[in-house]
C-alpha cells in the first residue's frame, strides 16, 4: 500500500536561502557566483513575493507486509 501526504512550508527570504544553501548543486557553485544569484532570488522573494514563499512537498508512505517463511 502506498500512501502520499502533500504539505507545504511557508519560507521567509533567509530561511529559504539556507534551505538552498544546503543543496549540493548550490553549494558547488564558485562564492561569488552563488552570492550573485541568492541576491538574485533575495531580491525577487522580497519585491515580488512579500518576502516569504510557499514551498510544497510531497511525503510518500510505503507499507508492505514480511513474507512468510518456509
Amino acid at each position: 500500500t502506498v500512501k502520499t501526504y502533500p504539505w507545504s512550508r511557508v519560507y521567509d527570504t533567509d530561511r529559504y536561502l539556507k534551505l538552498l544553501n544546503t543543496f549540493s548543486g548550490h553549494r558547488l557553485l564558485e562564492g561569488a557566483r552563488r552570492a550573485e544569484l541568492f541576491d538574485g532570488i533575495r531580491n525577487m522573494i522580497d519585491s515580488k513575493y512579500g518576502g516569504q514563499v510557499e514551498r510544497p512537498y510531497l511525503t510518500t508512505l510505503y507499507f508492505a507486509r514480511k513474507g512468510h517463511q518456509c
